[in-house]
């Protein structure tokens, strides 16, 4: 019977990094129990990313995600990720913490803001990834203003990542529009990751 250890409670990331200690350590056969749906699925994907077999169950206690060895299934995408990886050498990774753009007047952060995400839909080149957090969350959810525009990035492959810690805090979780909900250990490996970073 495979062990199960409880992260309920925890806040993020910390469910995700005792997932990645249990698989760095060479555990094949182990369930992690969370509070919440957001948590358990933060760790099944990054179990995924890991090429571990992985699902989520709901109890009387919380979600429990069992993980599982390596799957067969998962091999095709990992040599689609290596492909990937060989052609992507530089991502330019952009963060967004505010609804706003700037310091000293309300309004025209608000302005700019909006013209910087239509400018960018115009633009030849774009980010590779996209990352809110903090206020900047606002602008992914029901009634933002560059919902359009955020949504045509991602249509031509621009990749939103928005924290779901962030969202819960501003009980915006169930407003999401556009994008996905992401974890921190994920942003902190998108930013480590970045060949260019752009912070607004």
């Amino acid at each position: 019977m495979s062990e199960i250890y409880n992260a309920r409670g925890l806040p993020c990331p910390k469910p995700v990094l005792m997932a990645k200690n249990f698989l760095d350590e060479g555990k094949n056969d182990f369930s992690i129990l969370v509070s919440g749906s957001d948590q358990a699925e933060n760790v099944m994907k990054f179990a995924h990313s890991r090429k571990h077999s992985a699902e989520i169950v709901e109890t009387n206690e919380g979600f429990r995600v069992s993980i599982g060895a390596p799957a067969p299934s998962m091999k095709h995408v990992e040599k689609s990720v290596q492909k990937q990886e060989k052609t992507i050498s530089s991502p330019v990774v952009m963060t967004i913490t505010s609804c706003e753009m700037g310091f000293g007047d309300k309004v025209l952060g608000e302005v700019l803001i909006r013209a910087l995400f239509h400018t960018l839909t115009e633009m030849d080149e774009s980010p590779d990834t996209i990352v809110f957090y903090n206020g900047g969350v606002r602008l992914t959810v029901e009634g933002s203003p560059v919902l359009e525009d955020l949504s045509a990035l991602e249509k031509n492959g621009v990749e939103l990542l928005v924290c779901g810690t962030c969202l819960g805090h501003f009980g915006l979780t169930d407003s999401l529009a556009v994008g996905r909900v992401s974890n921190m250990y994920a942003i902190a490996e998108t930013l480590f990751s970045a060949g260019k970073l752009v912070t607004v």
